[in-house]
């Protein structure tokens, strides 16, 4: 119901006659010209049709219509309405078409004459108030804006009205047949406050005919290989191909690009390499001691070819040679005898000799013979007393700790008495224990047969000197007093760590003298 015209609204209140007496002219300019009047039928009611021909001209018809074509709402013949189109002239809407019914008296003289769409006045013939508390007229905007705008407060609504064309186009293709368009926009003036959008389409489009697209060439896929141009080593062969995928037209591009590839290609080896005769041996390195010498044989008997196999083995044989001494060793003269162990009840001295008179060369034979002589010296009794000793051919006794974490010692132990015997003396612990208190003299003299070891001299449990071998010393010689009280003892001990566990490493030679003084 809310989409009724005003006009059809008051129909639908208006009771219908069966006497009902209408207007009736057919394409008339001027509706107050039309006199000529019809009785309608019971079911009809007066009709005014109005159709604009050119932006002056309008005609008229004035009939009866049956109530069937004053429906809105009615089936899909129903007359009853307004088409609104742009005036080509200008910018304001025109009505072209009016199709409107009214159930009065000689009523349809007085249709179709509402205000313009753009003057924003109420038609004077309709009660604008009472259709709306009856139907709501107001809430359909585009038929209440005809003939209640300013009761509606619609007087603010625009219609959307179409821009001008823009240009056409260029063509879409550079040849062959493509598209021209062009487009127009619904914004003069776009449509505000629920006023209709534009009628109709934004956008136009025609076909252009431009000249036949050239045909480009393209490439046919590629031949198989050919076969190789030789039948071992290396060589060539080559593959085509034809620019038929398709031939190019007469103004098309010729294919880029090569017709013709060519690459390497590999057989077997046609020639394997084989070895020449040794060359002579060449001089020996050395006239003595060995040396070496050489021969030489090539892989050109043949040559192998570019893929044939090289020769197996070494190219280059080596021998010994001269392998005969250039020199055996001789001893140099005695040095000087050694100072004596002991300077009275006897005593051990000693004197080297090396053999350097001529060094040994790589294959000569070495010196026979001891590099060192040992003799006793101040073989005379001792005055003052009888407490003295002088023992050699020291050896390693018990050991204590281990080698790594714990350090590792060793006592050491003499086999000789080389002066009288001694009871002050234990052979077998090394240890001189004094029966005597007094001042003593010391002489431990030692001969190294490995270097980098380390000796202590202990009185009783406290270390009161060391002797050290490295590679610079391996003949070391300690004396000093000491006091000494009754049962006091001295003793000599040896750190044996790592590989030197169990080898005392010291020359049957090595001495320890002791004396009371005073």
């Amino acid at each position: 119901m809310k989409r009724y015209v005003c006009l059809v609204a008051l129909a639908a209140i208006i009771k219908w006659t069966s006497a009902l007496q209408c207007y009736d002219c057919q394409n008339v300019t001027d509706v107050n010209a039309c006199n000529k009047t019809v009785t309608c039928a019971s079911n009809e009611a007066c009709f005014m049709g109005s159709t604009l021909l050119t932006n002056i001209e309008r005609t008229y018809t004035l009939t009866c219509k049956d109530n069937i074509h004053c429906n809105p709402l009615g089936p899909s013949s129903a007359l009853v309405g307004r088409s609104v189109a742009n005036d080509e002239s200008s910018s304001i809407k025109r009505v072209v078409a009016c199709h409107e019914c009214c159930a009065t008296p000689l009523c349809n003289k007085a249709l179709c004459n509402h205000p313009r769409p753009a003057t924003c006045t109420d038609d004077q013939s309709v009660d604008c108030a009472k259709i709306h508390s009856l139907f709501n007229v107001c809430a359909d905007i585009q038929k209440a804006k005809l003939v209640c705008p300013k009761f509606c407060n619609l007087c603010n609504v625009v219609d959307g009205n179409w821009n001008w064309w823009s240009s056409w186009s260029r063509c879409d293709v550079t040849c062959a047949n493509g598209t021209l368009t062009r487009h127009r926009n619904c914004t003069d003036p776009a449509p505000q406050n629920g006023g209709l959008d534009c009628f109709g389409i934004g956008t136009e489009s025609q076909m252009c005919i431009l000249d036949r697209c050239p045909v480009h060439g393209g490439w046919s896929l590629w031949s198989p290989w050919g076969s190789c141009s030789v039948t071992c080593d290396v060589g060539m062969q080559r593959r085509d191909r034809s620019c038929s995928n398709p031939y190019p037209s007469k103004d098309g591009d010729h294919c880029y690009g090569d017709s013709r590839d060519d690459q390497i290609c590999y057989e077997h080896g046609c020639t394997n390499g084989g070895w020449s005769a040794w060359a002579n041996w060449s001089s020996c390195t050395a006239t003595c001691g060995g040396g070496l010498r050489t021969r030489d044989r090539m892989c050109n008997n043949p040559f192998p070819s570019y893929l044939g196999r090289y020769c197996d083995g070494s190219s280059q044989n080596i021998d010994l040679c001269n392998n005969v001494p250039c020199s055996d060793g001789g001893w140099s003269a005695w040095e000087n005898w050694s100072s004596c162990t002991a300077t009275c009840a006897g005593g051990l001295r000693t004197r080297d000799r090396m053999c350097n008179n001529p060094v040994p060369s790589y294959l000569g034979r070495y010196c026979d013979g001891p590099s060192q002589n040992t003799d006793l010296c101040n073989n005379v009794p001792c005055t003052g007393t009888d407490i003295q000793f002088v023992v050699g051919t020291p050896v390693m006794t018990s050991c204590s700790g281990n080698s790594w974490t714990i350090p590792r010692t060793c006592e050491v132990a003499f086999d000789t008495f080389i002066s009288r015997a001694n009871p002050q003396f234990n052979l077998q612990r090394a240890t001189f224990t004094a029966s005597k208190t007094g001042t003593y003299w010391f002489e431990w003299n030692l001969v190294a047969e490995t270097t980098h070891q380390d000796f202590y001299i202990y009185k009783n449990d406290n270390q009161i000197a060391m002797m050290k071998f490295d590679s610079n010393h391996t003949h070391v010689t300690y004396a000093n007093q000491v006091q000494l009280m009754m049962n006091d003892y001295v003793r000599l001990k040896r750190c044996a760590g790592g590989m030197f566990v169990g080898n005392l490493n010291l020359h049957y030679s090595s001495t320890f003298t002791g004396i009371l003084i005073s």
